[in-house]
């Protein structure tokens, strides 16, 4: 077995040998500098995750780093997901939504890829499983191994117009008097700071609701209070008179705001609550000097992939890869899996003191 400290592969190209290694504490300010500093980075690049994905998922993580003449020209970050339920994954980033390879060119991406399959074979993982965000990444341009699947997630990001006048002229006909009704209402207010419970609240109802496991309570806490160690969090919520009845736990990353983990009360729903909500965090944002607005991830042909179209956002297809490792079979752990229809059903139905308990030990198996 390889040492973290040695090279996984070193690789001959024009210029320079470009050799990946495991990083170290001592490595995560410059990754820190290389992910804010690259133009095609996402928030998932960043080095803050492996903190959270060790320390609050408990799972085992990796920070592949691609260095050319001593200089860094690519990382990624890895976490390996065992699980009796869902089989054993090597994922980028494991978790969340994004991440994958970070890379200069196409040489530094090739590497990175590489030592991740040797990871995974190392680690005896079943799959490698990359969160891509992009489909025209120079890391995959001689990739013959990867199995791309374009249909299961789609993203939803679009440029903040002007003003409040003009984001209220985003949403469709219908939508946009759905917002209208919340602007009205002079019984809702928003507040964009929040209290960690008023958000946590709304966004665990929500997730049983749907039948979804949540992580434990602390890992959201530590999400929120690791991310704003970097100024990288909000919260937000929407009160009726003074009960909040709507929250979401927003991102920030460079020029772009990212609507992640958001939630609602039943009642919400014939207040408009959501709708204004977002209406508001739209505005909010473009106060704050942020140019894009990310609606985040919806699976495709859910009910949030159609609520975020109403929207006026475009779906763009996520281009998750999937190496097989040791298992020629492909993980199929959606919604929309047939499997998990009942135990979907019955989530629902379970009291909140059962799911809360052990919904945390599920949702992080599913990564």
């Amino acid at each position: 077995m390889m040492n973290a400290a040695e090279n996984y592969l070193a690789f001959n190209t024009e210029t320079q040998t470009v050799s990946v290694d495991e990083g170290t504490a001592a490595d995560y300010a410059a990754v820190r500098a290389y992910a804010l500093a690259h133009e095609r980075s996402e928030i998932f690049h960043h080095p803050i995750w492996d903190k959270i994905l060790r320390e609050g998922m408990r799972h085992r993580v990796y920070r592949l780093i691609a260095r050319r003449g001593g200089k860094i020209v690519g990382t990624c970050g890895l976490s390996y997901v065992c699980s009796p339920i869902f089989g054993n994954r090597l994922i980028a980033t494991g978790g969340f939504t994004g991440g994958g390879i970070l890379a200069d060119d196409e040489a530094a991406g090739a590497a990175l890829l590489e030592a991740a399959l040797v990871k995974a074979e190392e680690l005896k993982a079943d799959t490698l499983e990359l969160r891509e965000n992009f489909s025209d990444n120079p890391a995959f341009a001689r990739d013959d191994k990867g199995v791309v699947r374009e249909h299961l997630y789609a993203g939803f990001v679009a440029e903040i117009p002007e003003t409040p006048e003009k984001i209220l002229l985003l949403p469709g006909r219908k939508k946009r008097a759905d917002v209208r009704k919340g602007i009205n209402n002079s019984d809702l207010t928003v507040d964009h700071a929040a209290s960690f419970e008023e958000f946590h609240k709304n966004y665990a109802i929500t997730l049983r609701n749907h039948g979804t496991p949540a992580h434990y309570k602390n890992v959201y806490r530590l999400i929120i209070d690791t991310l704003r160690t970097e100024n990288m969090v909000n919260l937000t919520c929407i009160r009726h008179k003074s009960e909040a009845i709507a929250a979401v736990c927003s991102f920030y990353f460079k020029d772009t705001i990212i609507a992640y983990y958001g939630g609602a009360a039943p009642s919400a729903r014939h207040l408009h609550a959501f709708d204004y909500m977002y209406y508001q965090l739209m505005c909010y944002a473009k106060e704050k000097g942020f140019r894009y607005f990310d609606f985040g991830r919806s699976k495709v042909g859910s009910g949030g992939y159609a609520y975020k179209t109403y929207w006026n956002f475009n779906p763009l297809p996520l281009p998750y890869r999937f190496y097989p490792v040791r298992s020629a079979k492909l993980p199929e752990i959606n919604p929309n899996n047939p499997t998990y229809s009942l135990p979907i059903k019955i989530w629902r139905k379970t009291p909140a003191a059962i799911t809360d308990f052990i919904g945390g030990y599920v949702a992080r198996q599913i990564g």
